[in-house]
């Protein structure tokens, strides 16, 4: 993979870093990772979240190149009309201040305190705009706060996603949104790319215990110093975050793995050239293609890659056959390759056989394997095996590749009986 852009411009296109499932009291959730912008991974199902030093925010409304961006894409008015949300205080239950900010703070007679104002409804019909923006306004780490505050930063940011969500549901009666982009300024500052990129995952991971509405987290880095670097040797990040979070990738793949890879990738291919896909299928696609062209895959990302594509999968078949989404991956297998009266007349009658179940339900239970830690013990002491290993893999890609073969056999069926 060769990256090649503009010296100290973020790429106009995200590149995908790494991302991992996370299994959750509400299904696996996802964690991406990018290197490039914050606002080239929003969308309209998306809450982007910036942040904003203190001194430079112009009362409610954020300062930055992460704001800039935003702006200049969504073409936004200067005076934005972004609302106060939580607001920390010394002794406050939701957001503290760490002893080191409040002492700091009381030393210079600071009176300002680190807030967060909320952009409830963002006032763009651009295709990227996100349904709501929240800036976090803090204080500069040096000379004011610590690694405390991010972490407590964190937490009310989480409550603010929490209340947001609540006051959708109340008020507005809008669905909450289903992702979160955010920027690595929000990760523990002034440490290795790893460490930093470590840090901020394990704070998703957290925060995914707590939003069941928000089924895939966005992360956007990039670093002007580190620019021509990583364009030269992108893997550079990767080796780093790898080692940091205990991953073990698959850098010698035997034949047979190799194979399947080959053939996976030709079906993609063909899947995003058939006419009529969504977009955010073919992204799925896309991203798939991009961790199977690593030397050094683990698989945790495999996993996780395969399962959100074959969801995207279940999940557009279902709407497509029965005019609505029952809410779950398992509970969507089980209509789409059970009986029933499908939204279309001219489809009654379809259903998909029994070993098209067992393909999908194979996928999905090795993605929820795969979101569980892949170095040690897994959740369940006595479990056997206890973790993933290559016979898995194995098996994963095979399944796979029937469920892409079958889908692009299914899709020309369901078009062919549509246009008759």
């Amino acid at each position: 993979m060769t990256i090649s852009t503009k010296n100290g411009v973020p790429p106009s296109e995200p590149t995908l870093i790494y991302n991992e499932g996370v299994d959750t009291p509400f299904g696996i959730r996802d964690i991406q990772l990018y290197w490039g912008s914050l606002h080239s991974l929003m969308s309209q199902n998306s809450t982007a979240i910036v942040s904003s030093t203190i001194f430079n925010s112009r009362g409610l409304v954020p300062e930055g190149a992460a704001w800039r961006g935003i702006k200049e894409l969504l073409d936004l008015d200067e005076e934005a009309n972004f609302q106060l949300g939580l607001t920390a205080a010394k002794n406050s239950l939701i957001w503290p201040l760490s002893d080191e900010l409040a002492e700091n703070l009381n030393r210079k007679n600071e009176e300002k305190r680190p807030f967060i104002s909320v952009l409830h409804a963002v006032p763009s019909p651009h295709p990227q705009t996100p349904q709501q923006i929240i800036c976090a306004h803090t204080f500069p780490a040096r000379g004011y706060s610590s690694d405390d505050d991010t972490h407590l930063l964190m937490k009310a940011l989480l409550s603010q996603l929490i209340l947001s969500a609540t006051s959708d549901n109340l008020e507005d009666d809008r669905e909450p949104s289903k992702e979160v982009v955010l920027s690595t300024l929000l990760g523990t500052q002034g440490a290795e790319p790893g460490i930093l990129l470590k840090s901020i995952i394990s704070q998703l991971r957290q925060w995914s215990q707590h939003l069941p509405h928000v089924h895939r987290y966005k992360v956007a880095y990039w670093d002007k110093g580190f620019q021509k670097e990583f364009e030269a040797k992108p893997e550079l990040i990767r080796d780093g975050l790898l080692k940091e979070l205990g991953e073990v990738p698959a850098r010698e793949r035997p034949e047979y793995i190799s194979g399947w890879v080959n053939e996976i990738t030709k079906q993609l291919h063909k899947l995003i050239a058939q006419p009529g896909e969504s977009e955010s299928l073919k992204g799925e696609y896309r991203e798939l293609l991009l961790v199977l062209s690593r030397p050094d895959w683990s698989i945790r990302e495999l996993g996780s890659s395969a399962g959100r594509l074959t969801e995207g999968l279940v999940m557009g078949l279902e709407k497509r056959l029965f005019g609505k989404n029952s809410g779950s991956f398992c509970s969507a297998i089980d209509t789409i390759t059970g009986t029933g009266e499908t939204k279309r007349p001219r489809l009654n009658g379809l259903k998909l056989s029994a070993w098209f179940n067992s393909y999908l339900h194979t996928l999905r239970i090795l993605r929820n394997a795969s979101a569980h830690p892949q170095k040690g013990e897994s959740l369940d002491t006595e479990i056997f095996p206890r973790i993933l290993e290559e016979g898995d893999v194995w098996i994963l890609l095979g399944s796979l590749h029937r469920v892409l073969q079958l889908h692009l056999k299914l899709v020309n069926i369901l078009r062919s009986k549509t246009d008759d």
